[in-house]
């Protein structure tokens, strides 16, 4: 993972209650590095439940601009 943040690729997670185009947030997503060994580095993310009875979630990757 660290060549392709290097590369420029970008990662984001984001959430969507409804499953609705366009309806995606990265708002509330909290983020933690545990570990980062040149090679390969392990995120956590983490987000509230809400008060929807669902709560889907994606990882979004971008390329490099």
């Amino acid at each position: 993972m660290n060549t392709a943040l290097a590369d420029g690729f970008g990662f984001a997670v984001e959430w969507n209650d409804t499953l609705v185009t366009g309806a995606w947030s990265n708002a509330g997503v909290s983020e933690q590095t545990l570990g980062d060994n040149g090679n390969l580095q392990t995120v956590r993310a983490s987000l509230s439940t809400g008060t929807a009875a669902r709560r889907f979630l994606r990882l979004r990757v971008t390329p490099p601009p």
